[in-house]
């Protein structure tokens, strides 16, 4: 997944408003793309219609299976 540096420019400008500097505006698409990513490799074993509360220990037990 290919995230365009002028979104995550945009979005920040528009959204966050955190302060950024030119090198870490340029290292976030990649590091958001690989968020996505481990995201989508997932998905089919989150479920978002689940309690809540056991939403946190679901994440952890993917995260050591991965």
């Amino acid at each position: 997944m290919n995230i365009p540096e002028d979104l995550v420019k945009l979005s920040n400008e528009r959204l966050a408003r955190i302060p950024l500097s030119e090198s870490r505006t340029r290292e976030l698409p990649i590091e958001l793309a690989q968020f996505a990513a481990a995201a989508e490799a997932v998905r089919s074993r989150v479920q978002f219609d689940q309690e809540v509360s056991e939403f946190p220990t679901v994440l952890r037990s993917l995260a050591w299976k991965e």
